[in-house]
């Protein structure tokens, strides 16, 4: 069992067989495609560069969940649901003079601001967010930071996960640049947690008998969500949110 940033820091150093045996474990293509990989000489720093025409000239048809090459554009795109709010909603209102006062404080985020004043921006629209679909669904959701999720083949902290009746709904990675590399890795934690939410129903301790999650992957000024089930992986990479934190317009 690995952690998630090993998995994530190790692959792109990986020689042809390493390389093989963490798509074994971790994306379950078919076995003949690793003789493909072989034949090529397919190393870690070269896969993740391949475009989609490559991978068919090579014989290879897609993996698991029809993802092909380097670019987040040949992942299947799907538009997240949104809920209309009133400027004088309290929770927005609330959650916007939050931002004000952290931007006096700490200033405009810029390119170059670090994950520790992203997670102050990320936790303030996180809060607000929870509070709003706790309202709005009058159902138990909480905000857990920080949290442990160990699966079959990994484990690691998430920087956000949001929990509803026991079961893991949420992930969230805050990523200061790389979305590419924190999308691979927002992956690999939905696989990990619906592990955890399957172990959670066998012992009666979880309730919500549903095989998908979402994810999200944010710079705290764009957002982007992903939706996983075993079979599939979609994301809104080409329409994410963006939110300007600045002082100057707030």
């Amino acid at each position: 069992m690995s952690t998630f940033e090993e998995n994530l820091d190790d692959i792109y150093k990986y020689d042809t067989e390493s390389l093989i045996e963490f798509l074994r474990n971790n994306i379950q293509i078919k076995e003949e495609y690793f003789d493909i990989l072989r034949d090529q000489e397919i190393t870690g720093s070269i896969f993740f560069k391949i475009t989609e025409e490559t991978f068919r000239s090579y014989g290879l048809k897609g993996g698991k969940f029809n993802i092909y090459g380097s670019s987040l554009s040949a992942v299947p795109q799907f538009t997240p649901s949104s809920l209309s709010l009133t400027n004088d909603d309290d929770e927005l209102q609330q959650c916007m003079n939050d931002i004000k006062r952290k931007l006096r404080n700490l200033g405009t985020l810029i390119p170059d601001s670090n994950e520790a004043m992203r997670n102050e921006y990320i936790s303030a629209i996180l809060h607000a967010a929870i509070h709003i679909a706790r309202r709005e669904t009058d159902k138990e959701i909480s905000l857990l930071p920080q949290l442990q999720i160990v699966g079959d083949e990994n484990c690691g902290r998430v920087d956000y996960t949001i929990i509803s009746l026991e079961e893991l709904i949420c992930i969230t990675e805050s990523k200061r640049y790389l979305v590419n590399k924190g999308f691979i890795q927002n992956v690999i934690q939905c696989e990990s947690a619906l592990q955890t939410n399957r172990k959670k129903r066998k012992a009666g301790v979880a309730f919500w008998d549903c095989e998908y999650l979402y994810g999200a992957i944010t710079t705290a000024t764009d957002w982007y969500f992903l939706s996983y089930s075993p079979e599939k992986i979609s994301c809104s990479f080409k329409e994410p949110i963006m939110i300007k934190l600045s002082e100057r317009l707030f």
